[in-house]
């Protein structure tokens, strides 16, 4: 095997973990919040942010190193849509807690876990497509 293929596999592996950790970061942070309403969630929330982008960039990577069907094109766009979706209703949830809105911030952080869920399951079954 090639030292290539090795890289690639590598780069496969961020994503997972990362995308991984953001989805159990905003699970942590909706278990957090449940458990004590008025904790500060700026730390958890960054460690997500950080891990959102790190996936993002270890995908966005993926997928242009690679030539395509044009429904994988429309499958990884529908994906990049969704977690737009998830990181800006994790975003708005963050602007609920600080202006006092306990339950628009739980439906929003909600909201931003099942959309990464949804985008997850995208990636499952994205090769029998």
């Amino acid at each position: 095997m090639t030292g290539n293929y090795h890289f690639i596999l590598l780069v496969t592996w961020i994503h997972i973990v990362a995308m991984v950790g953001a989805m159990g970061g905003l699970l942590f942070v909706d278990r957090l919040r449940a458990a004590n309403a008025g904790c500060e969630l700026r730390p958890a929330m960054r460690l997500f942010n950080v891990a959102m982008v790190i996936g993002l960039v270890a995908g966005l990577f993926l997928y242009l190193r690679f030539d395509h069907a044009s429904r994988y094109h429309m499958v990884v766009g529908i994906k990049m849509l969704l977690l737009l979706i998830a990181g800006a209703g994790a975003g708005m949830s963050s602007a609920m807690a600080r202006k006092g809105r306990p339950a628009a911030e739980a439906l929003l952080r909600r909201l931003a876990i099942a959309v990464m869920a949804l985008a997850a399951l995208l990636g499952v079954f994205l090769p029998a497509l």
